[in-house]
């Protein structure tokens, strides 16, 4: 159960981030996002997508945690047979970390140009990874 809580509420926030970009109905409560998010997210417009010339609450790397989240929290109530140890919840979110790194170091120590679609993909292995192994966690201790 915790897993599908989880899950549900990283897509509720999926859609706010959605919705706050869009900038339809209340603008105060879209202000309050953008807030929110400032506060776990640098917000670079040129490392951010753009809806309609406006820039989502969250860089693309970001949006790709975000975005794989509910998959993860989801497989991991689909894995509760047969859980992952802590080493194997270790070296999951490691091996799912090697892409966001991989760009973060092609970036900034090799001169690459990397793409906001390619921080955003990157970072997709890493959200299910957490998501799943705080699901899988909280499931364990429940």
């Amino acid at each position: 159960m915790p897993a599908i809580v989880l899950a549900a509420a990283s897509a509720v926030w999926l859609l706010l981030l959605a919705a706050a970009t869009s900038g339809a109905g209340d603008a105060f409560v879209w202000d309050g996002v953008y807030r929110f998010a400032s506060y776990i997210c640098h917000q670079q417009p040129d490392r951010s997508f753009h809806w309609d010339g406006a820039p989502w609450p969250v860089c693309a790397r970001c949006l790709g945690l975000y975005a794989a989240a509910p998959l993860g929290a989801l497989a991991a109530q689909a894995d509760r047979p047969r859980p992952l140890s802590r080493g194997g919840n270790v070296f999951l979110l490691c091996l799912a970390g090697m892409f966001t790194a991989l760009t973060w170091l092609g970036e900034h120590l090799l001169g690459w140009p990397v793409s906001n679609a390619l921080r955003c993909a990157a970072a997709l292995p890493r959200g299910a990874a957490v998501a799943g192994g705080i699901a899988r966690t909280l499931a364990e201790n429940s």
